[in-house]
């Protein structure tokens, strides 16, 4: 048998490369007479691995960065402590961090480079470090008069900015502390953060553009602004000119900055220890985490990770997408703390299209590129060569928020070059990374390469072992931390006792930090991967740094390839691991088959290697929402991509027949609120009509759909819907029953614009669910006789289509999003699962496990404004049995003598023949008539799309129609209410009573049923999560990543 393949690195240092780690190692060597000769003999120097070093270590990376303090250290770290004591890092130092950023020296030489989607074209704004500190200045003058000092709280909601930049250094210069939010937030996202924070100072975005549009924000901003608590003396001053009229006018910017003296820049000397950042966890599980870091702690953890792991210096420009609010903002920034160019961009990386963004960025000379493990799918999938835009000074391509595939790693390699890649993990919670890059070591597809210097990272088992770890190499389990760092958090607001915090990275393995991630480490490069983390439950796209599940990174949602890269991918993943297994049997430690095969290629493996799954329990589900559950089962190794899992059925019914449809299609993204599928709803008596109504109008010559972004047309359709998932491999059916939510027009661009052109024109020419051809069988000759040629069976006519299309948008660079062709979002009111369906063939006697969730707190779908609410139904209810009454009265006075009376005195007053008044005061009472009637079915049947129960509106209804009536007979005609009245309305009332106890029972039955079809026996549970209780680490937010392309 042929020895395993071994992997070939991506990257391999060029001979003779000198960087500043190595300077650093030399650096220890000569002052401790060491014999420090490779990384991970200085890692094992940084976390005592073999003596009582750590405090030589961490003293002497300090002067070897040459931190600018007021008052040097003379200690770095007592090493008696462990880490969950919290000890503090060079207690006795005073410094600034914006003293240390700011500290570049060189008239001239470029801080920034600053672009957004205005500017792409004509090139960036060059910001020299002079330019920047006069700025940082007149900030931080106009602040400390207008009363902003040690531990004052300032927020910017903004972008990736100048201006956001320089008042988070103006802020850390008076001492203050720094939080930043994007200005894609929702209001009650706002009130979360804002909340906590209690900020004196806000300052803020009227608007922001993203893919050529522009975005008000300003209004969301000051209705938070005046809900939540502040500090005294609070004030809101917009960052860009506003017209603002109002009774309290915000503050401008231009004013704002009168405010200052003139004074000299200073920078308040404080404590290593002293808080400056908050940042937030995505709050999915409950209100964000506001988690505080320290001047020190981020200061001198970025410089070591941009000047050692990334060999910064002066000479380099980096540019890396991200957006404000999320930690890798924070962590960007320090290559700044290296005296490189950042280049600043605020919009959209598509935005003209995918090819002239790259080519821009490349064009300011950057040095290193860095996005997110999607953007690099992203540009493969469009084929884009970043070959072809000439960028000789690139030397460095960095990506986090995910892993890199093996197969995205190598295409990387071949596409912009084989250029050092460096990949690294880290969180919210320490600012940094756990494991990072290294450029004086090769690097190999798929692996992180290194553990970051000073973090004491290791494998554990879980907490259940009575021998946790550290695992051997080639092992897998979670990744902890054994000793403290210098950046971890302070603390968390709003937690007396670090009672939280404990909780979060304490609870499983008592003090130790565990992160929640799961990793395994190559026995023969050293290499790490990163296999599971808690905050890819939702944004496998998010910018917070971090991983994915095993399976997304042989399988990354979105990155779909073809069947050739799809089995490199296997390959590639099977040869590292049959190299790790090799590895691991010759060392003795274990057996090959308990090995990288287990976590990295057992989903295609053992995809057919089990009959019964075990009953699922209650312990095993997510403790919080169904969303995070859903993706758990979804990240099931067991599902191989070949299986298409995101493949689901979505089931419709038209109103008032209720006449049911369903479709197979692939859902895309999964958010905070539910699920969302993208697709062509251009048909009148299929999907289209269901959704978006009878509304939703076809042209005049039956070719061109209606537009279901139209206003319209977007609240006549029935708005409930069902997604049903079939994974038979792993033996789950996952049904969701919910409310149907149309995406915006803005929303649905947002993805169009990540299709291929192809695709686009596909949309275009295709009319979904329109009949192309039919015949009769009847009519059609025999067999032997029939000539398919003379029967068009509609390729022609859509071939056609596509002839059209492809000329219609020729010239156009980019297709615009088609009138019909959208997303909607299914918001979940239940989940159900049922586990172990091959029992019902196979072995009826073995139970089906059925377990059916529902959302928190009302049992129904998650509140928003739109969405139809108990409010809703009963409302639209009562208002049709109103105009039910109004109806029947308009009737009557129609016919009744008293309407001729009526006439006859307005004929007098006017002086107008009386015959022809009454004729015209009938006609309006007719009309009147129709109207009310027409406006009582409308709202009869709103009201049935939304309520639970059609009996329930009916009588609802019924009684508003009674009792107005009632009320109107007394007003119009004085007619008296009598014993039969109310006798009446006593007994409509036991009548709603006793259907609402009837429902209730009908409920609990179907919950209650033990025996399903085929006699197999089921046991269904039915749980309502808790609200809170669940404390993950970081679960990143913004926007989902498609989990697959059309």
């Amino acid at each position: 048998m042929a020895p395993p393949e071994r992997p070939v690195p991506v990257y391999t240092p060029p001979v003779g490369l000198r960087t500043y780690m190595d300077d650093f190692r030399e650096y220890i060597n000569r002052r401790h007479n060491s014999q420090i000769k490779t990384y991970d003999d200085l890692h094992s120097f940084s976390v005592g691995a073999h003596g009582p070093t750590r405090n030589l270590f961490w003293m002497d990376l300090w002067r070897y960065l040459d931190i600018k303090a007021s008052v040097q250290p003379t200690i770095a770290i007592d090493e008696t402590r462990g880490i969950a004591t919290f000890p503090e890092f060079y207690k006795d130092a005073r410094l600034n961090f914006a003293e240390n950023l700011l500290s570049q020296r060189g008239s001239g030489k470029t801080a920034i480079k600053v672009l957004n989607e205005d500017n792409l074209h004509d090139g960036p704004e060059i910001v020299s470090w002079d330019q920047l500190r006069d700025l940082v200045r007149k900030l931080a003058d106009a602040l400390s008069a207008s009363g902003l000092s040690k531990g004052s709280v300032l927020v910017v909601i903004g972008g990736n900015t100048k201006m956001s930049l320089a008042l988070m250094l103006a802020t850390a210069s008076l001492g203050g502390v720094f939080s930043s939010l994007g200005t894609d937030l929702g209001e009650e996202a706002l009130r979360d953060r804002l909340s906590q924070l209690k900020p004196q100072f806000l300052f803020t975005n009227v608007q922001y553009k993203y893919n050529g549009k522009t975005h008000s924000i300003i209004h969301r901003v000051k209705s938070v602004w005046n809900k939540i608590p502040k500090a005294a003396n609070s004030e809101l001053v917009t960052t860009t000119p506003y017209d603002d009229s109002s009774e309290d006018p915000l503050t401008q910017l231009e004013d704002f900055l009168k405010r200052g003296t003139g004074k000299p820049l200073t920078f308040l000397q404080v404590s290593f220890n002293t808080p400056l950042f908050v940042m937030f966890s995505s709050g999915t599980t409950g209100v964000p985490k506001a988690i505080v870091h320290s001047h020190g702690g981020v200061l001198i953890n970025l410089k070591k990770e941009y000047r050692l792991h990334c060999n910064f210096d002066d000479t380099d420009v980096y540019f890396h997408y991200t957006g404000i609010g999320w930690a890798l903002w924070n962590i960007m920034l320090g290559a700044l703390f290296c005296g490189s160019t950042v280049v600043l961009y605020d919009g959209s990386p598509f935005y003209p299209t995918a090819p002239a963004f790259l080519q821009r960025i490349l064009s300011v000379e950057v040095t290193a590129f860095g996005a997110g493990p999607k953007y690099f799918s992203e540009l493969r999938r469009m084929d884009i060569n970043p070959r072809s835009m000439a960028n000789n000074r690139l030397r460095m391509l960095l990506s986090t928020g995910a892993v890199l595939t093996p197969s995205l790693s190598s295409w990387m390699a071949k596409s912009f070059g084989p250029l050092c890649q460096v990949s690294f993990s880290g969180g919210t919670e320490l600012c940094g990374s756990f494991v990072h890059g290294s450029i004086s070591l090769p690097t190999y597809p798929g692996e992180i390469t290194v553990k970051a210097l000073g973090i004491a990272v290791e494998v554990y088992l879980s907490s259940s072992q009575q021998d946790p770890g550290p695992l051997p190499a080639g092992e897998s389990g979670e990744l902890v931390c054994t000793q403290p760092f210098p950046n971890m958090p302070l603390h968390f607001l709003n937690d007396p006792g670090r009672k939280r915090y404990l909780n979060a990275y304490f609870s499983k393995i008592p003090s130790i930090w565990t992160h929640g991630d799961r990793m395994i480490i190559s026995p023969h490069t050293g290499g790490i991967y990163i296999l599971g983390r808690s905050d890819s439950v939702l944004n496998p796209a998010g910018s917070s740094t971090g991983s994915q599940h095993p399976k997304r990174l042989v399988f990354a949602p979105g990155d779909i390839q073809g069947p050739n890269d799809t089995r490199q991918d296997i390959h590639n993943i099977k040869s590292a691991a049959a190299h790790l297994a090799e590895d691991i049997s010759r060392s003795g430690t274990s057996t090959p088959t308990s090995v990288m095969q287990q976590e990295l290629v057992s989903h295609p493996a053992r995809a057919h290697q089990f009959l019964i799954n075990p009953p699922l329990t209650i312990a095993q589900l997510h403790p919080t929402n169904p969303l995070h559950q859903f993706h758990r089962w979804f990240q099931d190794p067991r599902l191989p991509r070949s299986s298409a899992p995101e493949t689901c059925t979505l089931a419709t019914a038209s109103l008032p027949s209720g006449r049911v449809s369903s479709r197979v299609l692939y859902f895309k993204e999964l958010d905070e609120r539910g699920w969302v599928i993208y697709s062509n709803w251009g048909s009148k008596e299929g999907k289209g009509q269901q959704i978006f109504g009878s509304g939703f109008a076809v042209s005049a010559d039956g070719r061109t759909p209606g537009d279901i972004h139209a206003t319209a047309a977007l609240n006549e359709g029935n708005k409930w819907a069902a997604l049903t998932f079939l994974w038979s491999l792993v033996e789950r059916q996952v049904r969701i029953e919910g409310l149907i939510e149309p995406l915006s027009r803005e929303e649905s661009e947002l993805y169009w614009r990540t299709r291929e052109r192809g695709s686009q024109i596909g949309a275009w020419a295709s009319w979904q669910s329109k009949v192309m051809w039919s015949v009769d069988p009847d009519t059609l000759p025999p067999p032997e006789e029939l000539q398919h040629a003379n029967y068009d069976d509609g390729r022609n006519e859509l071939e056609a289509r596509v002839k059209e299309m492809e000329a219609r948008f020729a010239d156009v660079e980019e297709i615009p999003l088609p009138p019909f062709w959208g997303g909607i979002r299914v918001v979940p009111e239940n989940l159900e699962t049922q586990i172990g369906l091959n029992s019902i063939t196979s072995n009826p006697s073995v139970p089906i496990n059925r377990i059916l969730l529902t959302m928190p707190s009302t049992g129904g779908p998650i509140s928003k404004t739109g969405s139809f609410t108990l409010t809703r139904w009963v409302t639209l209810a009562i208002a049709s049995g109103a105009f039910a009454a109004l109806n029947g009265l308009f009737a009557k006075l129609t016919t009744t003598e008293a309407t001729g009376s009526a006439a006859s005195s307005i004929a007098h007053v006017l002086n107008l023949p009386e015959g022809m008044v009454e004729v015209i005061v009938r006609a309006i009472c007719f009309g009147l008539n129709l109207l009310s009637n027409f406006i009582m079915w409308a709202l009869f049947t709103r009201a049935l799309t939304a309520a639970p129960s059609t009996t329930k509106v009916s009588i609802t209804n019924t009684s508003a129609n009674f009792l107005v009536t009632a009320v109107l007979g007394m007003i119009v005609f004085s007619e008296r209410v009598g014993g039969l009245w109310w006798l009446g309305a006593v007994m409509m009332g036991a009548g709603c009573i006793l259907v609402g106890m009837r429902d209730e029972n009908k409920d609990d039955d179907k919950k209650g049923q033990a025996a399903g079809e085929g006699g197999e026996e089921e046991a269904e549970e039915t749980i309502t999560l808790r609200e809170e209780g669940f404390d993950d680490t970081d679960v990143s937010g913004g926007h989902a990543e498609p989990y697959r392309d059309e």
